[in-house]
């Protein structure tokens, strides 16, 4: 369960935390029922998670709805870092990593019960992060939203075409990109790697613009979408072949 600090902090960011199994988790949390240390993040002999802070796990699905890892949102960052992987003891011989069968990062997969507020046929949001933003997202869009950890969606391009093609047979993508992203070269490179991978899949790609030229405009989970203009424009129209 989550405790009443995590709770509160899932409402505060506009989370329902009745709706989606978020957990508190504490360091080196100790398991009810023993599990295969062979899952990452689960210690060696499988009776409490490698957790080296306290926080709030955030269970990542696939298209299907089945969890395929991790992160835990800590309450104080480890060198910076807000979120961490799940993974094993680096003193195991055999490390268990995050990491799929075929070697790519896992993505998020949130889909949503509301009504969409795109008008684009089969829209999928893609979006950074693989935890609370795209699921908010999902839930504030009324669409499927895909999250990549970092927006790299080009480094996990065959979990991308099996999502996108397990919500959609004929999926159209849109980048809700963060806030400031165009004074990023480092960003907008990434996003542009990503529409090249959606371009080589035959996928429609499109941009998501609020007028977030600035980071104080708010990235889409943080955005009030009844006080913006919400466009979304062709990638090609913006950018066209160009890196940007």
């Amino acid at each position: 369960p989550l405790n009443p600090l995590h709770h509160q902090s899932l409402i505060n960011r506009g989370i329902n935390p009745n709706q989606f199994p978020y957990r508190s988790v504490e360091p080196w949390q100790k398991l009810e029922l023993p599990v295969s240390d062979r899952l990452a993040g689960v210690q060696k002999g499988g009776l409490s998670l490698h957790v080296p802070r306290s926080g709030i796990l955030c269970p990542i699905p696939n298209h299907r709805g089945q969890f395929v890892g991790w992160q835990i949102r800590v309450d104080q960052p480890v060198n910076g870092a807000k979120y961490l992987w799940s993974a094993s003891e680096r003193s195991r011989r055999s490390r268990v990593s995050v990491h799929l069968p075929n070697g790519e990062l896992p993505l998020g997969v949130f889909q949503s019960v509301t009504a969409s507020l795109i008008t684009l046929p089969n829209p999928v949001g893609l979006v950074e992060g693989v935890s609370f933003k795209p699921y908010l997202a999902a839930q504030r869009l009324g669409i499927p939203v895909i999250g990549a950890s970092g927006g790299n969606f080009a480094s996990s391009p065959q979990t991308l075409q099996r999502s996108l093609k397990g919500l959609y047979e004929e999926p159209q993508c849109i980048l809700f990109a963060d806030a400031g992203c165009l004074h990023n070269s480092n960003v907008m490179e990434t996003y542009h790697r990503t529409a090249k991978l959606l371009t080589h899949l035959k996928v429609p790609v499109y941009f998501a613009w609020w007028a977030q030229n600035t980071k104080e405009v708010g990235d889409i989970d943080e955005i009030e979408l009844s006080f913006v203009k919400l466009s979304v424009f062709k990638w090609d129209d913006l950018f066209g072949n160009k890196k940007c």
